[in-house]
């Protein structure tokens, strides 16, 4: 059983009064309020409030006080349920006042990775910077759940369709610039300049288009991004900085492994 309480309270507010009980006004003369909190009479009735958990964890280095809460819980039984789950993680060694973020655990992580070689160092580079640090990074450690990279994956999946839109428009522009070309180099000389702004303009067009990402990430590279966060995630587990490898229940699209083709005298000369 945990050692702490639970507790009922809301955001119900009352002026602050002097000791004259008149109320207390703030510099711009509005009165100043205070939360009923626990007090608040409102409380008797059913749906008022939330339940809050209080915890008396042993004491962390250096005599340090550990006394987390939290609230919003609709039952006193769920505040107990949440109550008991963080003091069993503590209990087991799990660092549940951890504030690191998803952001700089994987940046520390690849740091100590001196095992990797420098061709591997640069793909899981690639992949915290690009993808994982922008839907991951702002969470910490204790917030990270199966869900949200769940969520990453779907984010990764859905902006294929944003690239096949790219890729279109790059056709279209090389298209049209090809024609701009033609019709530049077809004209008789001299030629008129009109032809020559049609085709710088389709020049730039084209140059704007093939900067934008075109490549699909398909099931094979996502199978990567999830192998490389499950390893990470692993040494999280090891360092009890997490009680599960949240990566290794992510649901990803079905990999097939394309058939080899046959290397023949027509293939090559293609």
């Amino acid at each position: 059983m945990f050692n702490g309480s639970t507790y009922r309270r809301c955001k119900c507010t009352e002026p602050k009064l002097d000791d004259n009980g008149q109320p207390i006004l703030s510099a711009n003369g509005t009165p100043k309020v205070r939360e009923l909190g626990s007090a608040c009479p409102q409380l008797k009735k059913r749906d008022h409030g939330s339940w809050y958990y209080y915890l008396n964890l042993p004491d962390g280095p250096g005599g340090e006080r550990r006394r987390p809460r939290k609230g919003g819980f609709a039952t006193s039984k769920k505040a107990q349920e949440a109550a008991q789950k963080l003091w069993d993680e503590a209990t087991d060694g799990i660092d549940v006042d951890s504030k690191e973020t998803v952001a700089a655990y994987l940046n520390r992580w690849l740091d100590k990775r001196a095992d990797l070689k420098r061709g591997t160092r640069e793909d899981y580079r690639i992949s915290i910077d690009h993808v994982f640090i922008p839907a991951l990074g702002h969470l910490t450690m204790r917030e990270l759940r199966e869900r949200h990279i769940q969520e990453m994956f779907k984010q990764v999946w859905a902006f294929n369709t944003v690239k096949e839109a790219n890729r279109i428009a790059a056709q279209q522009a090389r298209a049209e610039c090809d024609d701009a070309y033609r019709a530049w180099k077809q004209a008789p000389v001299p030629r008129p300049r009109h032809l020559r702004q049609r085709w710088d303009a389709a020049k730039a067009a084209l140059k704007a288009a093939r900067s934008k990402p075109r490549q699909d990430t398909g099931p094979a590279t996502q199978r990567k991004y999830k192998n490389t966060l499950a390893s990470a995630l692993g040494d999280a587990v090891t360092e009890k900085l997490i009680t599960e490898n949240w990566a290794k229940h992510v649901t990803l699209p079905k990999y097939q492994r394309p058939e080899a083709l046959v290397w023949t005298d027509e293939r090559i000369a293609r």
